[in-house]
Parts: structure tokens; C-alpha cells; sequence
């Protein structure tokens, strides 16, 4: 980072005749904020972890519905994050439009599918959204003006034709998807939850799970940086680390389908390490 960095070894470079290339701002100790939905905190902080302690950098994380974080861009209450990583890649999309444009390309990361969670045996019958309309039926969701779960589900269920009906079923609708795990685990409260598969992988015996056979009942976690960060390189080789196959192990572990893959940026790009140099790549051109 210090050779590469302008204002350091960057000038050195070019009183010996070279053309540096563009680095990132010098920090001794670089500060990234990333603003991340609440699906992807499990599978991915420990692989923040490792990249702070091997760049040497300290990453603030916002962990929050996708609509929340979202929401509080917009305000400017606390300015755009360095790296945007969604819980639905939509999120990225209405970021990108409602405020000109400010990321950069995105990576893929995962993603995974939304279910009806329900008691052992499936004791209600139900096999598709259209089947939440029986009468009597209790239905917990997450919030759809703050959760990208909520707002894909509510859509979905818009989409059968018996939202009325099955809007009576929804006596409230949580804040995450593990309160909404939560209250069907304590019995009596709920009979069937949307939550997604990648919530439920603790309670596969406890529990069936009957898959949303539309293509919209899948999110997409993707993840993308700022045009105008301090530190670019950095923020691309963290993208870079959160698509790697370590990081896919641990999202795959967790329930996650994998969709990193040949779409990852160029290693050769003069603003994109390789995963193979340790902090910066190429620093000049001969």
C-alpha cells in the first residue's frame, strides 16, 4: 500500500523515470465502512476479520435490513458506505438510481431461496403461497418496508391473487427473520413462516421446509464499492476476499448457493490486486 500510495512510494517511482499507477490514498491504518444486510453476517464476518488483520485496516460493519440501510443512504444521515454488500441485489439496483450512480460494478456473491418453514409432517397442507389463504391460518413475516425478505414475500404473495385473504393470516410482522424463527419455535403462536433456507439450517430436524417454486423467491447477495472511496484497491481486494473460496465455504456451510465466479474482476486490472501479491499490485509501469 505504501509504495503503490501517490503522495509516498508513488512519487519515488516517478523521480526514476517510472509512470505509477493509481494507488490508494496513504493510511497507515485505512478505514472502510461497509453497510451489509442482515442475511449475510454469519457467513461473512469472520472472512472480514481475516482481511482486516492481514491489510492491516480497520472495517466499520452496518448490519441492517437492505430498506433500512438503504433508507439512511438517501437521508445522508451517515453519508454512502465505502462497500455495499446486499441481502438482495434489487437493494444495490434502487441504491444506484435513486442517488445518481454512486457504486461502482458489482460481484455476485450467493444466494438462496425463501421457504414456508413449517411444523414437522407439514400438518396444514401447504404446498404453494395460494394454500396461506385458508382460513385460520397463522402466518409470520418480516417487515417488508425494512427487510428485502419482507418485501419479496409480500410481492410474491400479491402475485397470487388472494392477498386479501391472506393478509388476515398475518397477525404481525417481525423485525428479522430470527424473531420470526423465534416465535414458531416457542409453539402456538405461528404455523408457517417465510423466512429464507439459509435461516434455517439448525433446524432441518425440527422442522420441514417446503421451497417457493417461483424464480423471484430467490436473493441475490451482491457486493460493490463506491465510485469515489478513499482507498479503491483496498475496497476491491476486499471484494475480491468476500468472493474467494474460502468465503465460499463458510456461505455454502450456512445454507447459501455460491454465484462468485468467472464475472470477478480482472486480476491484472492496475486498480485490482491479484489474490496472489500481498497488499498492492503492479505499483509502475516501465
Amino acid at each position: 500500500r505504501f509504495l503503490a500510495a501517490p503522495r509516498k512510494g508513488g512519487m519515488v517511482f516517478a523521480r526514476h523515470k517510472y509512470q505509477p499507477l493509481a494507488g490508494d490514498t496513504w493510511a497507515k491504518v485505512p478505514k472502510l465502512r461497509i453497510d451489509c444486510g442482515g442475511v449475510n453476517r454469519e457467513a461473512v464476518e469472520k472472512t472480514i476479520g481475516e482481511f482486516e488483520a492481514r491489510e492491516g485496516c480497520v472495517i466499520t460493519m452496518v448490519y441492517a435490513g437492505c430498506g433500512t440501510l438503504v433508507g439512511k443512504m438517501q437521508t445522508g444521515e451517515q453519508g454512502l458506505p465505502d462497500l455495499f454488500m446486499t441481502c438482495d441485489s434489487s437493494y444495490l439496483d434502487m441504491a444506484q438510481k435513486k442517488m445518481g450512480n454512486p457504486f461502482g460494478p458489482d460481484l455476485k456473491i450467493s444466494s438462496t431461496r425463501i421457504v414456508m418453514l413449517v411444523s414437522r409432517g407439514n400438518p396444514k397442507g401447504l404446498r404453494t403461497l395460494a394454500d396461506l389463504a385458508q382460513p385460520g391460518l397463522r402466518i409470520g413475516v418480516t417487515d417488508p418496508q425494512a427487510r428485502t425478505l419482507g418485501k419479496l414475500c409480500e410481492e410474491l404473495l400479491r402475485e397470487t391473487g388472494r392477498w386479501e385473504a391472506i393478509a388476515k393470516n398475518i397477525p404481525v410482522k417481525h423485525d428479522t427473520a430470527h424473531t420470526l424463527i423465534q416465535s414458531i419455535e416457542a409453539g402456538g403462536k405461528l404455523d408457517v413462516v417465510l423466512v429464507y433456507e439459509a435461516n434455517i439450517q439448525h433446524l432441518k430436524t425440527k422442522f420441514d421446509a417446503v421451497p417457493l417454486k417461483p424464480a423471484r423467491a430467490v436473493a441475490v447477495q451482491n457486493i460493490a464499492a463506491r465510485k469515489d472511496t478513499a482507498y479503491p484497491q483496498l475496497a476491491q481486494r476486499l471484494m475480491r476476499h468476500v468472493t474467494s473460496d474460502t468465503s465460499r465455504r463458510r456461505f455454502e456451510q450456512l445454507g447459501f448457493n455460491w454465484e462468485a465466479g468467472d464475472e470477478r474482476a480482472d486480476p491484472r486490472s492496475p486498480n485490482i490486486a491479484s489474490p496472489r501479491t500481498s497488499h498492492s499490485s503492479l505499483v509502475s509501469e516501465c
